[in-house]
């Protein structure tokens, strides 16, 4: 790191930090926001600046807590709470460790503890005050400091360490009153540490939004939520699912990460009546347990709509499977060719990867399908990881199949950078993965525009972008949370000691029953509802490879809520829409636009116009009626983009057209 000079006010340090932040110098930046700190520890925007370089979530919360003690308005406030609610707790950075209130000599101490304990007792009720939108259902009477609490000389130290001890007392029984019995508990369990912990991460991050969300806008009971671990492990995951089941405080669930330990921990929570929600396990079997709902797919769905969007829209006839031994990829390779097999088409091949030798069948499979040109095209029914192993060994072999289509494990930003390291991948962003279209329960750049504004609140929170598991764990624990809502269930206290058999029975009813447009409620991509078996309709995403990033393929599947709107049989024969049980999906095209200005000038404000000089970008599938668009605030009303200076078209279809207006 760069020493800052001990020169100059803290705002002095502060600019000369922006202003080296900008110019791409962190390690310079930090020094001075540090040297701004040492001169003036109670400036909350040096704080709110040592927060951004801190990459651990306990080293954040400290420099927020610091930020909101200085200022109780700051705009640290909710990133900091939204850290408390996730149980992370404050540790000072290393380098300003020195400015964290320092320890007095022992013989002091006591006193010290007492006067600490006084405080944090007002900290902690100031706290739960603050808190109040995000996680629990506060007043004003439970966090009004009684004025005995008070330090006052005349006391004697007995008496005053008494006073402390109370004081101590009664924020620890606010704080278990408040969490435990002034709120609804819901579990969120899923991989929060192991190899997979990034997928607790944002399961956990989705979830605490979405709490916050509810909270903030209910006038029935808050929900608090309480996260377990099951490692991404079967066993343990059936371990904790008896913990939360056992737990009478705790009406629902939120999870697993996976199929596996959602079906470990599926007869547990059945035995106990607890109903539980899973954003991302696709399996079928899980609806053999009536009280188990999801927020994704099925594999069936997907299977479906793999089979309709290959032969539909990609008017593929011949497929070529590659999936593995897993239960999630052969219940999947199993719908799609049924589905697809209905439809007409033909499964030319379907390749297996072996457990017993996974990378020698890989290199088996790449071989056989470089030398077979009637192939067609290939789905990968593959585990993320399977997938990873295959692409990596597909693409260095020159494998490059047109098209190619992959299930939802490997439809995310985070599937691409797997390959981040690799040499190819540096020296080509998206060399293993350009091209390749893969399903995703949902991208931003083609939904509504709650799913839009959840994105930006996901980004501002937590510094990255959200994918896909946040915005369905959000609406897994909306789902919970309203069902609440509408069975009326009261906090513990309200009603001295709840039965919780009755309370989990009178959720589970509420989430049967919210089975149709009519009883949804508002989900992060539309109206958000049930089938009988907890299946839950919504639109199908297809997503794009293209340098290392996925993004919406021209053609996309969204749910149709009012089926009025449309001659549901006749969009069906013409191969626009699809129904999949009692619901239909219809298709809608995307056009990317792109506009580069090349001068703006002659404004004139009396008449309110300008003369523009702009090029305009189209990509698209399809007809070119992609760019019949007009301009209705044109001066000129048969303004139009005219003919396009340079058009091309890749090998997947993708049309790229060029105009200068």
């Amino acid at each position: 790191m760069d020493e800052a000079p001990p020169t100059g006010t803290a705002r002095s340090h502060l600019h000369r930090a922006i202003k080296a932040h900008d110019a791409n110098d962190p390690a310079t930046a930090l020094a001075h926001v540090i040297q701004a700190l040492k001169l003036e520890p109670d400036n909350e925007i040096a704080w709110l600046w040592m927060a951004e370089f801190c990459d651990r979530p306990e080293e954040r919360l400290y420099c927020l807590d610091r930020a909101v003690a200085i200022n109780p308005d700051s705009p640290a406030r909710r990133t900091r709470d939204r850290l408390l609610f996730r149980g992370v707790s404050a540790t000072p950075p290393e380098s300003v460790a020195e400015l964290a209130e320092p320890a007095l000599p022992s013989v002091y101490q006591r006193t010290t503890d007492m006067r600490a304990s006084r405080s944090l007792g007002h900290r902690l009720r100031s706290r739960l005050h603050r808190l109040a939108h995000a996680a629990t259902n506060q007043t004003a009477d439970h966090t009004r400091p009684s004025a005995s609490a008070h330090h006052s000389p005349r006391w004697s130290s007995w008496a005053a360490l008494l006073c402390g001890a109370l004081a101590v007392l009664a924020s620890l029984l606010i704080v278990r009153l408040t969490a435990e019995n002034d709120a609804i508990l819901i579990a969120v369990v899923g991989p929060m540490t192991g190899p997979e912990s990034d997928i607790g991460l944002a399961m956990s991050n989705g979830a605490a939004i979405a709490a916050a969300d509810f909270n903030r806008t209910t006038k029935g009971a808050h929900i608090r939520l309480l996260f377990f671990d099951d490692q991404g492990d079967p066993s343990t995951a059936a371990t904790v699912a008896q913990t939360i089941a056992d737990d009478p405080r705790i009406v629902g669930v939120i999870g697993h990460g996976d199929s596996t330990e959602s079906l470990a921990a599926a007869p547990i929570y059945q035995r106990a009546g607890i109903p539980a929600i899973t954003a991302q396990s696709t399996s079928d079997e899980l609806t053999a347990y009536p009280e188990y709902f999801r927020t994704i797919f099925s594999n069936r769905t997907e299977g479906i709509m793999l089979a309709t969007y290959l032969h539909d829209v990609m008017k593929q006839d011949r497929v070529s499977i590659v999936t593995g031994q897993v239960g999630y990829e052969q219940e999947l390779t199993t719908q799609f060719t049924s589905a697809f097999q209905q439809k007409g088409g033909t499964i030319v091949r379907t390749w297996t990867i072996s457990d017993a030798d996974p990378g020698g069948s890989i290199q088996q499979i790449v071989a056989q399908l470089k030398a077979d040109p009637n192939a067609g095209a290939v789905l990968l029914s593959l585990t993320e990881h399977h997938g990873y192993e295959f692409l990596l060994a597909s693409r260095r072999a020159g494998v490059d199949p047109a098209p190619m289509i992959a299930s939802e494990s490997i439809g995310s930003d985070r599937f691409a950078a797997l390959f981040a390291g690799e040499p190819e991948e540096i020296k080509q962003p998206g060399f293993f993965t350009d091209d390749l279209y893969a399903v995703s329960p949902l991208i931003y750049d083609a939904v509504s525009a709650d799913a839009l504004a959840f994105e930006q609140e996901y980004e501002d929170t937590y510094g990255t972008p959200p994918g896909w598991r946040p915005a369905k764990t959000w609406d897994a624990v909306t789902a919970l949370a309203t069902a609440a809502d509408r069975a009326d269930i009261k906090p513990r206290h309200a009603d001295g000691e709840t039965d919780i058999a009755k309370v989990r029975t009178a959720i589970a009813a509420q989430l049967h029953a919210i089975d149709s447009p009519d009883t949804s409620f508002r989900g992060l991509a539309g109206p958000f509802y049930f089938t009988t078996n907890g299946d839950s309709p919504q639109g199908f995403s297809i997503g794009q490879f293209l340098d290392g990033q996925l993004s919406s393929a021209p053609t996309q599947y969204r749910l149709v809520t009012n089926t009025t709107q449309y001659d549901m049989a006749k969009e069906v024969a013409s191969g626009r829409a699809v129904k999949i049980d009692d619901f239909y999906v219809r298709q809608y095209r995307v056009v990317y636009i792109g506009i580069e200005m090349i001068e703006l000038r002659d404004l004139d404000l009396t008449a309110e116009s300008f003369t523009a000089d702009f090029f305009i970008a189209f990509r698209y599938n399809g007809s070119d009626d992609a760019y019949d668009i007009m301009f209705p605030n044109a001066t000129s009303p048969d303004l139009d983009v005219g003919e396009p200076i340079a058009t091309s078209t890749t090998k997947t279809g993708m049309h790229y057209a060029y105009f200068r207006v």
